[in-house]
């Protein structure tokens, strides 16, 4: 409880105490209100760069359809099939890219951002391979996918394409998202 304390302090006395990192002890408590605007404020920093991207993302994936739609229908029932499997594949992505926030920020908060940046050059050279061979084998294996998934040989062959160019790209969501964690 003491190192705490300490620790604690020492953090105060170097001026990097932030509402998020480090609450107020209830001696120096700011006024219920002041707290409200002050945890307001925070919440809105961090919420709007995801919102934001949130919407970016939205917005390509609704373009896509918007397109698509005009090709006709087995087209965007392979876009929709296609975009299922893309989603099961940035769940893999995400987690390198959840680890490296993870561990970036706990070597940071640590005081020891040479530990950081070596966590976010391994994270790259992760992310680099993963992408790789994510794109090598999702090309190669695309068709066979949407024929597991039930489509029919023209939905299929729509869906195929869409894949096959989600996995080429691959490499730059990957980037995008470690790089961005």
């Amino acid at each position: 409880m003491g190192g705490e304390h300490e620790r604690g302090r020492s953090f105060e006395a170097s001026g990097a105490r932030t509402l998020l990192s480090h609450p107020p002890r209830l001696s120096d408590a700011p006024e219920p209100d002041e707290t409200r605007r002050q945890t307001r404020r925070v919440v809105v920093a961090l919420g709007t760069p995801i919102i934001l991207a949130n919407l970016l993302a939205w917005s390509v994936s609704f373009a896509d359809v918007l397109m698509v739609s005009r090709l006709g229908e087995a087209a965007l029932a392979g876009l929709g099939m296609a975009t299922q499997v893309f989603f099961l594949v940035v769940i893999f992505i995400l987690a390198v890219t959840t680890g490296t926030m993870a561990l970036v920020a706990r070597f940071m908060g640590a005081g020891d951002p040479a530990a950081a940046s070596h966590v976010f050059r391994q994270s790259l050279l992760l992310a680099v391979a993963q992408s790789l061979v994510m794109s090598i084998v999702g090309i190669a294996v695309a068709p066979l996918l949407m024929q597991l998934l039930g489509a029919t040989p023209d939905v299929a062959a729509a869906g195929t394409i869409y894949l096959q160019v989600l996995f080429a790209g691959i490499a730059a969501v990957t980037l995008d998202f470690t790089i961005a964690s």
